[in-house]
């Protein structure tokens, strides 16, 4: 197996490999925190947002890696 480099488990649920796709979209503890961070912002915001997997992703497709840039342009849309 020359060349092969087995992930980690997640370090959070230690179940799973520790893939960006995995802590973003799959893991539950992560699954968990966005399903109280949507239902808190409709909340606040007073309207339903729809957060997917896209939305959760797009901070390692700019410039500025930062998951709170989404966030703010999901509640100012």
């Amino acid at each position: 197996k020359i060349g092969y480099i087995k992930l980690p488990l997640c370090s959070l649920c230690q179940i799973y490999q520790e893939t960006v796709e995995h802590i973003y979209c799959e893991c539950s503890y992560t699954k968990n925190l966005w399903k109280e961070l949507t239902t808190w912002l409709e909340m606040s915001l007073g309207r339903e947002l729809n957060i997917n997997n896209e939305h959760k992703l797009l901070e390692f497709k700019g410039k500025n890696n930062n998951p709170l840039n989404v966030i703010i342009l999901l509640t100012n849309s």
